[in-house]
């Protein structure tokens, strides 16, 4: 009987070890899968934010587009503005050179006259447009520094998508 009885505490122990390593295999077999359920979850978080970043890009490259558009207004509007104060300062100065070459008899006169009244009104209209100039040069100023934060959003926002996406692929590279 002893060997039977040797024989049967050896299948005992070899039963024994075979079930610690089943519930060490089972074990680690659950830890795989936490850890499969904990890529799965953070691709879907990391894919939720790719497609947020992908519709604020979208946002931002329309912003940017509608403010390219108004800066081109704006220059056309300035442009305009010039050339029409360009005419007008001609006119006003050669208007004035003979205002102030008259003596002051004749410039009394000058205040009479509807000419003078025109002249006056002239280089009211020069100054307005003088200052709109301005006002159009500080909007097309504030116009293009808009743009040019849109266009850096969009460069931080594509750096990124890179390193979201690359961090992403190197997970997956883990998982499998």
């Amino acid at each position: 009987m002893d060997a039977l009885e040797k024989k049967l505490f050896a299948a005992q122990g070899s039963q024994l070890r075979l079930y610690e390593q089943y519930m060490s295999s089972v074990s680690r077999l659950k830890e795989k899968d936490q850890v499969i359920d904990l890529v799965r979850s953070e691709a879907s978080i990391n894919a939720q934010a790719l497609k947020k970043l992908v519709e604020e890009e979208q946002i931002l490259r329309e912003r940017a587009r509608e403010a390219a558009c108004r800066v081109q207004e704006k220059n056309q509007e300035l442009r305009h503005v010039c050339s029409v104060i360009k005419k007008h300062e001609s006119l006003v100065d050669s208007v004035l050179a003979t205002i102030v070459s008259e003596d002051e008899t004749k410039l009394s006169k000058w205040d009479q006259k509807p000419s003078m009244q025109k002249a006056a009104s002239l280089v009211s209209l020069v100054t307005e447009m003088h200052n709109e100039r301005k006002f159009l040069t500080f909007k097309l100023d504030r116009a293009e520094q808009e743009v040019e934060r849109v266009r850096e959003q969009n460069r931080e926002l594509k750096k990124e998508l890179r390193r979201s996406h690359l961090t992403s692929k190197k997970r997956k590279e883990k998982v499998a």
